[in-house]
């Protein structure tokens, strides 16, 4: 079977709830649930892209035009009885062109227990006389890379599969698109077509007309509502929420809202949502409300009603809502997973909405050069996916060296293995040594606590791993903090302290020594081998440097030498540009490495670190 690919994502945001999610996901509580969708072809999809759900709520980012919602449209025609032409379908203004035989379908997998593997449905996008837009299971095909479907049905997966495939899942599915997700008042006030009478001469006469009936039918508390022989209210939609979706509105709002009602209706001719929302002694609509409101209403009640292992999917929900109220959102879609087993997949630009989730939630989309869209990362972090849609509000992380060669040691790193932190990450070399980068940089940022930060040292000046919290906490003298430092850093530390008492000098000391000792252990980092040269040359050959007659810096001088072809009598010519030249040309013929991979996971670390 067809494999997608992973990646490495370190995640530091562990909390209970992505422990309960992930737990849920592990023991198999979520089922069915789509474990992965990939597309041969699909739309203007790169060929073959596919996308992992490791985690039971998944964000998809990219700019507009990557195909985000389209995702979205597709996932909703995985399940029985559902298809994607309800929202996908040719017109002579958009036809569907598919030359060469190759149509448009997508294979996703879920798990089957009675053989403890996921197994695959294709999906494709077919013909009919009556319906040019006829999306139906098929058998699996080998030019898809899929594996052939067994002949032997095992006992209890008869309801799994026929013959010739497997049978899709059985799954409700919740679908919200927030940019067109308007109420009843908002549909016809701004699309709706207004016939016009003698008593009816505007669209506001006719709102005012018909709310006559809607507000009769919402007193009422009825579940039908017959108005010239026409049952008015939708799906017998017209009820209060209850006392937790009220409180969890109000939590994301803000707001104290003493009671909600919805009721679903046609009173103003299409069908709709119209809220009662009360605070205090005042009761208004949707009409007199934020859309803001509606739409966090609509998700929460939407969210909340749903059938217990549904799949969610949302484009855009945070439409309207300022920061903090996006995330506050954020925060009830994983409850509701939680509580509800949902699985969940939205769109979004916002940074609010991710927060709360590890780097495997999120999915990263981006223009390839063949003008199709591609995955650029299966767990991208908040500021690799804000950074590619160009929200440049998170803070670029900054690493400094102490030597040229080692910044271009790190960005080898990133070339291989994470190319978006070219983009995100600044590697700065500083001049004079670990001694003036520990006084100059390291103290003063501790100090101010300072976060997008971090420090990467020649391995010469490892000693030892920096202390745990509980160890620092065990110091209680002035020495013991500043030989453990001195220690640590090879540097004595002057610390600028406030005048007092000796006793309240000596405190100082031993305060701000912690705090340093505590923040060096989450911003300095080491690179292997004692020195860049030696680090090279031991990814560069697969052997640790050992010459004793000459230091690893001599040996890339004569290696430059002698490229050059230039004679003894010029080797006062050398330039300290000539030997990084040569060393750069060394670092660009490794492909990969494990040390450049260890750097490249200690900057996730620096990344996702929590301001």
């Amino acid at each position: 079977m067809y494999i997608c690919a992973f990646f490495f994502a370190w995640t530091p945001k562990v909390n209970y709830r992505e422990d309960a999610l992930r737990s849920l996901l592990k023991n198999n509580k979520l089922e069915p649930y789509i474990r992965s969708i990939r597309f041969p072809r699909f739309k203007n999809l790169d060929s073959g892209l596919c996308i992992n759900f490791d985690y039971p709520i998944t964000a998809l980012v990219g700019k507009n035009g990557t195909s985000k919602s389209s995702v979205l449209k597709a996932l909703y025609g995985c399940p029985l009885n559902k298809s994607i032409g309800v929202y996908w379908f040719s017109t002579a203004a958009d036809p569907i062109t598919e030359e060469g035989g190759d149509r448009n379908c997508f294979i996703y997998s879920y798990y089957n227990p009675y053989r403890g593997t996921n197994v695959e449905v294709l999906k494709t996008r077919t013909q009919k006389p009556n319906n040019p837009d006829y999306w139906e299971p098929s058998r699996l095909l080998v030019k898809h890379n899929s594996t052939a479907m067994p002949e032997e049905t095992l006992p209890g997966e008869e309801n799994l599969r026929v013959k010739t495939r497997w049978n899709p899942i059985n799954k409700n599915v919740e679908f919200i698109d927030f940019r067109s997700a308007l109420s009843a008042f908002d549909q016809y006030f701004y699309y709706g077509n207004l016939n016009k009478t003698k008593r009816v001469k505007s669209k506001q006469d006719y709102i005012r007309k018909q709310s006559k009936h809607l507000v009769e039918a919402i007193k009422n508390n009825s579940f039908s509502y017959n108005y010239y022989k026409t049952n008015k209210i939708i799906d017998e939609i017209n009820y209060y929420l209850s006392a937790d979706m009220v409180e969890n509105i109000s939590k994301i709002l803000g707001k104290s809202y003493t009671s909600i009602k919805i009721i679903k209706h046609s009173f103003f001719n299409s069908g709709g949502y119209t809220a009662k929302l009360t605070k205090g002694e005042t009761s208004y609509t949707e009409a007199f409300a934020g859309s803001g409101e509606f739409a966090v209403i609509n998700i929460v009640h939407r969210l909340s009603i749903a059938q217990e292992k549904s799949l969610i999917l949302l484009d855009e929900p945070e439409v309207s809502l300022h920061p903090g109220a996006q995330e506050k959102l954020a925060t009830f879609i994983i409850d509701i997973t939680v509580k509800k087993k949902h699985q969940v997949v939205f769109a979004t630009h916002s940074p609010s909405m991710l927060n709360l989730l590890p780097n495997d939630a999120i999915k990263l989309f981006r223009e390839a050069n063949n003008d199709g869209i591609a995955l650029e990362s299966q767990e991208a972090t908040i500021d690799e996916a804000f950074w590619e849609v160009g929200d440049t509000s998170m803070q670029r992380l900054t690493i400094i060296v102490e030597d040229i060669l080692a910044r271009e040691i790190i960005l080898r790193a990133f070339r291989i293995y994470k190319k978006d932190y070219l983009s995100i990450v600044d590697v700065k070399f500083y001049p004079g040594g670990s001694s003036s980068l520990v006084r100059n940089y390291m103290l003063p940022y501790s100090i101010e606590d300072r976060k997008k930060i971090a420090f990467y040292l020649d391995g010469d000046q490892y000693t030892a791993d920096w202390p745990s919290d509980q160890d620092i906490n065990l110091l209680s003298t002035q020495d013991e903090v500043m030989d453990l430092i001195l220690s640590l850093t090879k540097t004595k530390l002057d610390y600028p302290i406030d005048g007092g008492t000796e006793d309240k000098k000596a405190q100082q000391k031993i305060d701000m020594g912690k705090n340093f000792l505590k923040w060096g252990r989450e911003h300095v980092y080491y690179l292997e081998g004692k020195t860049p040269e030696e680090l090279l040359f031991e990814m560069k050959n697969g052997y640790l440097y050992s010459n004793t007659t000459i230091s690893p810096k001599k040996y890339y001088e004569n290696q430059t030498f002698d490229k050059l072809g230039l004679d003894e009598r010029e080797r006062h010519s050398l330039t300290g540009q000539d030997i990084f030249n040569l060393q750069r040309e060394h670092l660009a013929s490794i492909t990969e490495h494990e040390y450049l991979h260890s750097i490249a996971k200690n900057v996730t670390i620096a990344l996702n670190r929590d301001e």
